[in-house]
């Protein structure tokens, strides 16, 4: 039995249950989701999976205690074979949990595509809505595809700002990045129109210099799911150094598509060795 811990939002989320169906596939196991973390009535996150069309099987407390309990705990960082409750402090790639076999416990976020690029198509069909859209975020839908180059820009500011403790360890992308990465755009893609997509849309509107082929993705009847998907309608993304936008850029199959990603993902001088393999490497930084 694969049981994954999931945690934080639904970019997290999404990491830590395509890790775990990675490797419930590859050993030909069942893969169990532990939602602990959501329990707590203090919780400021709520589990989100059950929107998409994933294998979806809860582990019952049962299973959590007996997995962990008849397991070794390991330190922070994975360092031998025989060990099956796998935790880490950094989110780079680490090889040898795809060769784990036997009952694992996933405590981590896994956020490397390297954990799951040979399952992708099979993870962006897990990851298509269960019931659809929502008429709201169907009319944007039909928008994007009426343009030739719809290209997402997401702009994260809430907790990166309001957090103190997320304050202290990720930046917050400046208006400079998103103004090279729109003239990238643009000097690639004339044409482009430009769906942007954030916690904070009138900071956007005052901030950054938007062309006029631009539309502010704000309605509050769009679900954070469905914001998620809208911007994997899109051709090509810039994104935020944010998981969420991470995904909306990764769940686009297309192999022409443009992806700017910010160079600076989180603070400290260990940022780079800790996420050194979140950007894929067709992925531009800048």
């Amino acid at each position: 039995m694969i049981i994954t811990q999931l945690t934080g939002g639904l970019g997290n989320q999404l990491f830590q249950y395509a890790c775990g169906r990675a490797l419930s596939l590859s050993n030909g196991d069942v893969l169990k989701l532990d939602l602990g973390n959501y329990a707590q009535e203090n919780s400021a996150r709520q589990y989100q999976l059950g929107h998409f069309g994933i294998e979806e099987q809860i582990a019952s407390p049962e299973e959590i205690a007996k997995v962990r309990r008849q397991l070794p705990v390991i330190s922070r960082l994975i360092r031998a074979f025989r060990f099956r409750i796998l935790k880490v402090e950094y989110v780079s790639f680490k090889p040898h949990l795809l060769k784990k076999t036997g009952d694992v416990y996933l405590e981590g976020y896994w956020q490397s595509e390297k954990y799951f690029s040979s399952i992708a198509d099979t993870i962006r069909q897990d990851f298509r809505l269960k019931d659809g859209m929502g008429s709201p975020a169907d009319r944007v839908a039909q928008e994007i595809s009426q343009e030739k180059w719809p290209v997402s820009l997401h702009l994260r500011r809430g907790d990166y700002v309001a957090d103190p403790k997320t304050k202290a360890l990720l930046n917050i992308c400046s208006p400079a990045y998103y103004q090279k990465a729109i003239d990238l755009m643009l000097r690639r893609y004339p044409d482009s129109r430009f769906f942007v997509f954030s916690d904070d849309i009138e900071w956007a509107k005052a901030n950054l210099l938007l062309p006029t082929a631009t539309d502010f993705v704000s309605a509050p009847e769009i679900m954070d799911y469905e914001e998620l998907i809208l911007m994997s309608y899109c051709h090509h993304h810039i994104i935020a150094n944010s998981s969420f936008s991470w995904w909306g850029a990764w769940l686009n199959s297309r192999t022409d598509k443009i992806v700017v990603a910010p160079l600076v993902w989180s603070r400290g001088r260990k940022s780079k060795k800790i996420y050194k393999d979140i950007i894929p490497e067709s992925w531009i930084r800048i």
